[in-house]
């Protein structure tokens, strides 16, 4: 009589706990609870399908209910052993929780716990998908749960363990498997090849194991799929003719002509791709990933590419992910990513692709901010210099402090902190001859903030927002209602500024007194507390404004003045 054909999924299904692959850390775990007697009356095993929960859930069945157990290593030839590997074991339970997931089955089950095995030590049941069971099933199942006989275990599995009630989750030990790594999943398959006579490129083997998304599983069901039609030996080709997989040189055409802004190239290659028979679904997937990839190597992350590909093709796209900003990238994956959603529910997918494509031709080439500064204060330095003085302060013969140059007023060599800085809380009135009061009324104001914001934008940004201004005929007085303020235009650089523009528009030598301001909100009713709170965060939010390098290059550069600020949740 013939044997009967198995699976490759059966028929490799491990029976022991170091068969199974890339789950270590749980079966390490497991085997010390069995050594050393701390055996759980729940388990949850959680992750994505195929990569080995309910397998698992077996051998830890076997592991305990074995003749010579429990033991890490179960026999596999007892007749429990070989009762579990069939699954015709009456002490080992599967349940579907998918199809059984009321609350009459877990009514069932709860008066069925009571009977001790027959056979076994201990009475497993293994419930598959049980996220999939009602509220009431959950709630009928709780006070078993929690506490079952001693000769019962539950190994709950699920790919969904945030839909379980927190309860549930209490009340089991939790081991969560990972998806399995593609180099895993490709050293596997090639030793299944080879145990099983399969001819196999290692190419295609990797294309297997792209395809397989960390499932083990779906590895051995795609490269059994693929055994199925193929004759001799299985080639990368056969592997992505089956799978509808693009070919990774038609991903760098895509993106080649997003580079060169080719609507016709757009076209031909979607006609090609419709031509070739391809899944526009899998297109998508692929595409976004050769996306991801340009990202990450525009960026020159030390990363793997998310897509096996030879090295010339991996040459090719590294030529390729510099010829654009990364910030490019991260716009045509954004594009992409969002139309994607749509063309997969698309009755007509090919025109949403199409549009999509030639949409992302549109995106113009973003200039990082700070390297547009730099152009900008490159233009403004060769302008300075091709109008020579035009801009700095101009001497004055009248005055002998005016013969200074600028760079010598910068270094403070030729002048003290005492002669430019007096601050004073309060100014006591001096009587002016009448010279004297026609000269304060004829000072501009409003010529003097012009000849600041000349000079420095961001330091006429402080008077542009508020300050009570004097001027006494010696003296250029400042009131800030914020010590902060004053900290920032105390500073050497900003004194001279305003001391040097003073002069040279009154021709004689002034000194800048700035003086700290009662704030508007003092003497206030404790009720007004709230308003005086939000004025003083607004008031720190400016101040960090102004300290941000990139906003004082910004206010240095434009015209302009802070309005108000915004904080982006």
């Amino acid at each position: 009589m013939a044997t009967e054909y198995q699976v490759l999924a059966r028929k490799k299904r491990p029976q022991v706990f170091e068969s199974i692959v890339g789950q270590e850390h749980i079966t390490k775990t497991l085997k010390n609870a069995i050594s050393t007697g701390r055996i759980a009356h729940a388990y949850l095993f959680t992750g994505i399908r195929g990569i080995g929960k309910t397998t698992c859930a077996r051998v830890l069945a076997k592991a305990l209910n074995c003749r010579q157990g429990p033991t890490p290593t179960p026999c596999n030839g007892c007749d429990i052993c070989e009762q579990i590997t069939k699954g015709n074991s009456l002490d080992v339970i599967e349940i579907d929780g998918a199809s059984n997931r009321g609350i009459d089955e877990i009514r069932e089950l709860k008066e069925n716990v009571k009977f001790a095995p027959p056979t076994a030590k201990y009475k497993v049941y293994i419930i598959d998908e049980v996220h999939m069971l009602t509220a009431p099933a959950f709630n009928a199942l709780l006070k078993t749960l929690e506490e079952p006989p001693p000769h019962v275990i539950f190994i709950l599995a699920t790919t969904e363990a945030h839909k379980l009630p927190p309860t549930i989750l209490s009340r089991c030990q939790r081991y969560d498997f990972r998806p399995m790594g593609k180099e895993k999943i490709f050293e596997f398959l090639k030793r299944v090849a080879e145990e099983e006579g399969i001819k196999v490129e290692e190419k295609a083997v990797s294309l297997i194991s792209d395809a397989s998304e960390g499932s083990l599983r779906d590895s051995l069901s795609i490269l059994e799929s693929i055994v199925s039609v193929s004759q001799g030996e299985i080639s990368y080709q056969n592997v992505a003719d089956i799978l509808g997989i693009v070919d990774s040189n038609l991903l760098l055409f895509f993106s080649e002509a997003l580079i060169a802004k080719d609507p016709n190239r757009i076209i031909s290659l979607v006609n090609e791709l419709y031509s070739s028979g391809a899944d526009i679904k899998q297109f998508c997937k692929s595409f976004l990933n050769h996306l991801r990839d340009m990202i990450v190597t525009s960026l020159s992350v030390n990363e793997k590419l998310s897509q096996t590909a030879p090295q010339s093709e991996k040459n090719q796209l590294k030529e390729q992910a510099l010829k654009i900003p990364h910030e490019n990238w991260i716009q045509l994956f954004s594009i992409f990513y969002e139309a994607e959603k749509e063309i997969r529910r698309a009755d007509n997918p090919r025109i949403l692709l199409e549009v999509t494509l030639l949409k992302m031709l549109r995106i113009e080439t973003v200039v990082p901010l700070n390297k547009i500064l730099d152009q900008i204060v490159g233009l403004k330095d060769s302008l300075h210099n091709s109008s020579a003085g035009s801009t700095e302060l101009k001497k004055n013969t009248d005055y002998p402090s005016s013969s200074i140059s600028p760079e010598k007023t910068v270094s403070g060599k030729n002048m003290k902190q005492s002669e430019i800085l007096s601050i004073e809380e309060t100014q006591p009135p001096i009587k002016q001859s009448p010279a004297r009061e026609n000269e304060i009324r004829e000072f501009s104001w409003e010529e003097y903030l012009k000849n600041i914001e000349e000079e420095s934008i961001s330091l006429a940004s402080f008077f542009n927002n508020g300050c009570t201004k004097e001027f006494d005929g010696n003296k250029l007085i400042f009131g800030f209602e914020d010590s902060f303020t004053i900290q920032v235009i105390k500073k050497d650089k900003n004194l001279k500024i305003l001391k040097l523009i003073g002069e040279k528009m009154l021709h004689k030598k002034i000194e800048v007194v700035l003086k700290k301001e009662a704030t508007k909100n003092e003497g206030n009713h404790p009720e007004t507390g709230i308003k005086e709170e939000k004025e003083v965060v607004n008031e720190s939010l400016f101040h960090r404004a102004l300290k941000e390098p990139l906003i004082k290059d910004v206010l240095d550069i434009f015209p302009g003045k802070i309005v108000d600020i915004k904080i982006l949740k």
